[in-house]
């Protein structure tokens, strides 16, 4: 019986590292995933609104602390190079940005924070951004406003009206982890595409 619990306590431990969430950002985090509402919101709380490619070399920082006299890795995040091809909302001076992502990756582990799905390298999206303050740990940079809300693949809708286009994606043509609401996600969707008008090839 205690071989079964402890194996049954080492496979929550295991899980737990999975879905970590970097203790010391967890309070700005929880805000940024609260910082929309609504897609009304999203759209009036994101300082750029933009159509974006994801460039290739995104950077892995790990930021470590002294625990016990040694360096541990506390938590971390990836630093994403992205280029600007439309502008829908905001002013930029240039057409290359660095956004943080709420991920990083330590050996074999990919650690993300809110189930937040990677920006794919090369794809283009559409983004709602916010700027990090230029007195904070990430001056210059920008974050994606609602974490995965704050996200849309760029997709040829092949001629069908948004509703139906939204509704026939799947989980990973959304880029969106399973345990997300998909429901929620489709519906944000759909909103955003009527009200930016946006024309992705329909």
């Amino acid at each position: 019986m205690k071989r079964i619990i402890l194996v049954i306590s080492a496979l929550f431990i295991i899980v737990g590292l999975y879905y970590v969430t970097p203790y010391i950002e967890r309070d700005s985090n929880f805000d940024r995933a609260i910082m929309a509402e609504t897609p009304t919101e999203l759209f009036e709380v994101s300082d750029l609104i933009v159509t974006a490619e994801i460039l290739p070399n995104k950077k892995n920082i790990l930021v470590e602390d002294e625990l016990d006299g040694q360096s541990i890795v506390s938590f971390g995040y990836t630093l994403t190079r992205i280029k600007i091809n439309n502008v829908f909302h905001g002013e930029i001076d240039k057409n290359e940005l660095k956004l943080v992502e709420e991920y990083w990756i330590e050996g074999k582990f990919l650690f993300t924070d809110n189930h937040y799905k990677p920006l794919k390298e090369g794809n283009e999206y559409l983004l709602f951004l916010t700027k990090h303050s230029d007195s904070g740990s990430y001056p210059g940079t920008y974050y994606l406003t609602a974490f995965d809300k704050g996200k849309y693949p760029s997709k040829d809708t092949k001629g069908k009206t948004i509703d139906t286009f939204v509704e026939e994606l799947t989980y990973r043509e959304l880029e969106i982890d399973k345990k997300s609401n998909q429901d929620e996600y489709k519906k944000w969707y759909k909103e955003v595409l009527k009200t930016i008008k946006i024309d992705y090839k329909m």
